[in-house]
């Protein structure tokens, strides 16, 4: 199958197309190719980005070409014997390796050691995790190029192993917040709720469902910088709508529409000046062909 994405800016009386993104997908659905140009008027693709997969079916190397076909960067995906990644790094045209990241993980596939490494080889950022006796990550610890303390994160799980409770500190070990989850009869989280040191609310997640169990409602209060967002799915799960407020006025929003197979084919982006809804970008999705 091929699959465009043509983008385009819209204003009251103008609607002008200023990129396309043609991605080419094997028999298996994996993209294995994709053309991303910015002018309705290129034959050739300003960039070009492809993928190959390892035995497990995941990215095993992605390469990215300029319009004369020369490389530009390459990622590569490392696994173990069971699939799981345990690598990543970047290389630029030269081939020298820009960033690297890695991952320990223990018998049972759980990461026990996270790093990030520069360009040198270098340590950035280190993440330990530790676990109790009912493999629960009770324990994440954040360190920096000389192992010392930058975050220190500590997790409480009720007797069916969900985390209720998370306690975010620093180095020193001083309270920096507080994250609370709370379930419904399904396990299935419908308030996440932050708070400072003093016990005032940060943030606030909250999650409505159909009641086949998807989710129907999404709603994120950031009370720290008075934002918040709101997202509507129906019942197949799709994502239908979704707003961004400023101090409970709205500044942005995105309509999304399906076809009568659930496939996406258009998102409407809209902003809001002196309380009126703008439309600003429009993208549509095409099928082009299938195999």
């Amino acid at each position: 199958m091929v699959l465009e994405k043509r983008y385009y800016r819209l204003s009251d009386n103008s609607r002008k197309l200023f990129k396309r993104i043609r991605s080419y997908f094997d028999a298996s659905g994996q993209e294995v190719e994709r053309h991303i140009y910015f002018s309705s008027r290129e034959s050739d693709p300003a960039l070009k980005i492809i993928t190959s997969y390892a035995a497990f079916e995941r990215p095993e190397r992605v390469r990215s070409f300029t319009r004369q076909n020369i490389l530009r960067s390459e990622t590569f995906y490392l696994y173990d014997s069971s699939g799981r990644l345990v690598e990543k790094y970047f290389k630029n045209a030269k081939g020298i390796i820009l960033a690297r990241h890695t991952w320990q993980l223990n018998e049972k596939g759980q990461p026990v050691r996270y790093q990030k490494l520069g360009k040198n080889g270098q340590l950035i950022l280190q993440k330990d995790f530790f676990y109790d006796e009912r493999d629960n990550a009770v324990r994440e610890t954040h360190s920096d190029a000389l192992g010392q303390a930058l975050i220190i994160k500590k997790r409480l799980f009720d007797s069916k192993g969900h985390e209720v409770l998370e306690n975010i500190y620093n180095g020193e070990g001083k309270l920096l917040a507080r994250k609370y989850t709370f379930y419904n009869s399904d396990y299935v989280p419908v308030e996440i709720s932050w708070y400072n040191p003093q016990q005032r609310i940060q943030r606030l997640e909250l999650f409505a469902f159909w009641e086949d169990g998807s989710k129907k409602q999404e709603t994120i209060l950031d009370f720290f910088v008075n934002q918040s967002f709101f997202k509507n799915f129906n019942r197949q799960g799709q994502l239908m709508n979704q707003q961004h407020r400023i101090g409970g006025q709205p500044v942005g929003e995105e309509i999304f529409e399906y076809d009568g197979q659930q496939f996406l084919t258009r998102r409407l982006k809209f902003v809001y000046k002196n309380g009126q809804r703008r439309p600003e970008e429009e993208i549509v999705f095409e099928r082009i062909e299938s195999s």
